[in-house]
């Protein structure tokens, strides 16, 4: 799903579909509400991928002379490196050395090492309506994600009838979160 499909699948679970209507690039009032879904499904993307499923990547980084390479050499923001690789393709030693370092102790100066790793995607936007989740909906349904912006949306509205609908999308958010499962594979996908 797009970002767009995302807050018209939020807007229905809302009945907010009026409000958020169909002009884009959103203004006003349906800016508004479609800034609150946005913040919504990104609370949900990332607790998705802190705890249970995170996109992962691969990306060759340059050793420096202390033999590290920094988190902000990589691509994409990091939640941990899980194997690094050396030019001839052997698993190598590396460790985190403290929170801005990765040292790779048996690997000379300048060498290029292989760094693959989890990451957390970047944040969804109003403004960005074609993005699609960085996981795929094998992994994780994204209609989850609408859920829990519903729900999130619904709870800050406030009255009666809204907070009995925000616990109907609180418990399908619970119950498909607890279906995700950890990733424990450290399979890659071809990102080259």
């Amino acid at each position: 799903m797009t970002v767009l499909q995302m807050l018209n699948e939020t807007a229905t679970y809302t009945d907010t579909t009026n409000e958020l209507g169909t002009t884009t690039p959103y203004t006003g009032a349906a800016l508004t509400l479609a800034n609150k879904f946005v913040s919504g499904l990104n609370y949900a993307k990332n607790k998705i991928c802190r705890e249970r499923y995170a996109p992962d990547y691969r990306q060759s980084v340059t050793l420096d002379s202390d033999l590290r390479f920094q988190p902000a050499d990589l691509t994409y923001t990091l939640l941990y490196v899980y194997k690094v690789l050396n030019s001839d393709g052997d698993e190598i030693t590396c460790k985190q050395f403290d929170y801005n370092n990765y040292e790779c102790p048996y690997e000379e100066s300048g060498a290029t090492v292989t760094v693959y790793y989890k990451y957390l995607p970047s944040d969804f936007s109003s403004s960005s309506l074609t993005t699609e989740p960085s996981f795929a909906e094998k992994h994780v349904d994204h209609k989850l994600l609408c859920y829990y912006a519903a729900y999130q949306y619904l709870l800050l509205e406030g009255d009666t009838i809204s907070l009995g609908k925000s616990s109907y999308w609180l418990n399908l958010w619970n119950d498909g979160f607890n279906t995700v499962l950890t990733d424990t594979s450290v399979q890659v996908d071809e990102y080259w």
